[in-house]
């Protein structure tokens, strides 16, 4: 079985590292310092056991190695879907499925319209996941990944990508309601990810201020009414209770977004609560909370202040 990783951050470089450590024969399409990293030094996996060293899996920026996949683990940030989609495509078959483990609601959708609707696979990744350094792919609590179809159906295809995949230790959970799960991530990410970036605060940090915390929460709510509109139906205490729980579990984490702002990297936020507020807009809803953190942090990364 071949297996190819689009995107070798965080995420992309843990799960693909598990697959190798299971013996799987894995492609990690990747670019600039990740890439010289991997070729130099190989993948360094750190889980809570153990630090391994991968150097048998292939390492490369030539998109036509990925071809003959029998998955794709595609793991790029949201605001490189559409361009990498495109360089790839030409190299990905109807044999081939895409399973999209991003941030954001709507990356799937993007995926669907270059392959079809038929070979994308959305689905949600748990966990705690940082990039020390270059090549370096840290996970030391717990790593899962949820799958589903847009039917709800427990198809075949589900079944065997679960049997398989299970080989690397790693969680895995089929969903007869992907949209519905994805969307309570979604609502983790929007609130946690933005408001971290803005505090700088760990998820620690922010759930032990209580002010801070009644903003996770009245950031949830806005968001809970949204999915309502688009056909996700969440009932308000369990999802917010459900969210802070998720985030107990991550402890003394930075969010991918803090640690991307930290790095100088490029952030998710049109992916986040940029679309949002475009939902919000399609529906003629006002969400002042929502609103107004998108304005702070792009504020933060979008705006150079010159100070005398």
């Amino acid at each position: 079985m071949k297996i190819g990783i689009v995107g070798t951050g965080a995420v992309g470089g843990f799960f693909g590292g598990k697959l190798s450590l299971a013996g799987f024969e894995v492609v990690f399409l990747s670019r600039g310092k990740t890439l010289d990293a991997l070729k130099t030094k190989g993948l360094i996996l750190e889980t809570k056991e153990k630090i391994f060293i991968i150097k048998s899996a292939i390492f490369t920026d030539d998109s036509s190695q990925l071809k003959g996949c029998d998955y794709i683990l595609f793991t790029v940030k949201s605001y490189d879907t559409e361009s990498v989609i495109n360089q790839i495509k030409n190299y990905i078959t109807d044999e081939t499925l895409v399973i999209t483990q991003q941030n954001g609601i709507n990356n799937d959708l993007i995926l669907a319209e270059v392959l079809g609707k038929e070979n994308v696979i959305p689905a949600l990744t748990k966990g705690g996941y940082s990039s020390p350094s270059p090549g370096h792919f840290r996970n030391v609590g717990f790593a899962a990944i949820e799958v589903g179809e847009y039917n709800g159906k427990i198809s075949v295809r589900l079944k065997d990508f679960a049997t398989f995949f299970k080989s690397t230790g790693i969680n895995v959970t089929i969903s007869g309601q992907i949209q519905t799960e994805r969307w309570k991530k979604y609502i983790v990410n929007c609130t946690f990810n933005i408001i971290s970036a803005i505090t700088k605060l760990r998820i620690d940090q922010i759930l032990n201020n209580s002010e801070i915390r009644n903003l996770c929460i009245r950031t949830m709510k806005e968001l809970i009414i949204i999915s309502k509109k688009e056909g996700i139906i969440l009932n308000e205490k369990e999802t917010i209770n459900g969210s802070i729980m998720l985030a107990k579990k991550l402890g003394p984490f930075k969010t991918s977004t803090l640690q991307d702002i930290e790095k100088g990297k490029p952030i998710e936020l049109e992916a986040f609560t940029g679309y949002v507020l475009e939902l919000a807009q399609k529906h003629r809803l006002k969400i002042p909370i929502n609103e107004t953190l998108y304005a702070l942090l792009y504020g933060i990364t979008k705006t150079k202040l010159n100070l005398k």
